[in-house]
């Protein structure tokens, strides 16, 4: 188990070395934390955070093997795509935004070392109601796991949090 703010990090690395079939998923549990949920290939990544503030979470994350073959796949992959000024000079002849986010999307995910472009979109972000019960039932240990850090966490450097609920 470690901080989600290091696990951030090699998400962001294990993406810059191969940017291709990557899926993310959120939601909130039933606490409230946000839960974030990244698939590449049989590695799964897997973050529980608390807002401190609306600039500032804390968490913690882990990450496992999984099947494969059992993971859900949606298309396209998430990822970082390029909005180029070809692009952002043709969105006013666009008849509908979708024809925008369609052009946008039709491209491969790239690196963030290969951005060059002006503007750039993130995603797609899958919303789910339980990102790791999609995973099995088997991940239930997991997100328990997590839970029971995340508040050992939380207690421990932000006690004000939770205290006018004591």
């Amino acid at each position: 188990m470690i901080s989600s703010f290091e696990m951030k990090q090699r998400v962001a690395s294990a993406y810059n070395l191969d940017p291709q079939g990557w899926q993310a998923y959120t939601s909130r549990d039933q606490e409230g934390h946000i839960e974030t949920v990244f698939l590449h290939g049989d590695d799964l990544y897997v973050l529980k955070e608390e807002m401190i503030n609306p600039f500032k979470s804390v968490g913690v994350a882990a990450q496992e093997k999984i099947n494969s073959t059992r993971a859900p796949t949606t298309s396209p992959s998430f990822g970082l795509r390029p909005v180029t000024d070809d692009m952002l000079q043709r969105m006013t002849t666009f008849k509908e935004p979708s024809d925008l986010i369609g052009a946008v999307m039709r491209q491969k995910p790239i690196p963030t070392a290969r951005i060059r472009a002006p503007a750039v979109v993130q995603g797609p972000v899958n919303f789910s109601p339980s990102p790791l019960r999609i995973m099995g039932e088997q991940q239930d240990n997991l997100d328990a796991k997590l839970r029971r850090e995340l508040n050992k966490l939380v207690d421990r450097e932000y006690p004000h949090l939770r205290s006018i609920y004591r």
